[in-house]
Order: structure tokens, then sequence, then C-alpha cells
């Protein structure tokens, strides 16, 4: 049987929303925050929960293209991520992609492209899109399946500070 599109939103609310609650646990006061573009990372940003912690940074780590919607360009994504966790935000004004190399080194040299940049040696947290979640039915099946809530309840990793 064909996924539906309810099936397939109700699949993309789920990912979302166990992505966002684990986003939520993992990010800390003063964790410099990496994330891309894209539909579910889209719904992810929607989905965390707001609080206010002007400690923590949101980088945009990958560049924008025409090719996405203006809701889903990691410009859009990492500014609503700042936003909703009440964090300073730093941006890539740079293009997802270049066809000469010579263009790339010169974009990389720009001062606003080099200071994001630089601050990638900060990250603690990256947030980046494994591709197209073409069937979504599928996923939420799994999302639902006995022990995907105990990825929440796992020991976290002690980080260096």
């Amino acid at each position: 049987m064909a996924a539906t599109g309810a099936d397939e939103v109700r699949a993309l609310e789920a990912t979302a929303g166990l992505a966002a609650r684990i986003v939520a646990e993992l990010v800390g006061p003063g964790d410099v925050i990496g994330i891309a573009g894209g539909s579910t990372l889209a719904a992810v940003v929607e989905a965390v929960p707001r609080r206010s912690d002007p400690t923590l940074k949101v980088i945009q780590i990958a560049g924008s293209s025409s090719r996405l919607g203006p809701s889903v360009d990691p410009a859009a994504v990492s500014r609503q991520l700042a936003e909703r966790l009440g964090a300073a935000h730093r941006p890539l004004f740079a293009p997802a992609t270049v066809d000469d190399a010579a263009v790339r080194a010169a974009l990389v040299r720009q001062p606003d492209i080099a200071a994001t940049i630089a601050t990638l040696d900060e990250l603690s947290t990256a947030l980046v899109g494994i591709g197209t979640l073409a069937d979504r039915a599928a996923a939420a099946a799994v999302l639902e399946a006995p022990g995907a809530e105990a990825v929440l309840g796992a020991p976290q990793p002690e980080r260096d500070r």
C-alpha cells in the first residue's frame, strides 16, 4: 500500500518531534550549534521548545541555494533556530555550491565568510540532514518501534568545556 500525503506528514512530524526533543536535551548553556537546511531540519526547528539562552550560538554550516524554498534554506533554518533558542546567530553568506575552485577560494577569503568558517572549530553539536526521507511512513514506523524512546534516555557523553 502506497503512503498517502497524510502518512508523509505524520512521519515528518514524528521524526521532527523526536529529533527536537533530542536536540533540547543535548543542547546546554554555552553550546555552539551548527545547522544546515532542508525540510526535515526546518520541521525539527519548528518543534524545538522555545527558550532564552544568550550563551548559545547557532552557526549556519551550509550555503544557500535558489533550488531550496525560502523556509528550508540553511539561512532561514539557522536563523529560526537561533530565535527559538534565544541564541546568537552567525550566518554563512555563501552559495551552497560553486562551479570553480578559484571562485571557492575567493569566497572563503571574504571577511564575512571567513569569520563564519573560523567558528566551525567551536561547534559542540551539528544538525544536518541525510538526504530525502522518501518513505516517511516507513520512517514513522521505525520511530514508533519499541525502544525508539530509549534514545532520549541514553547517557550523554561528557563534553570538554
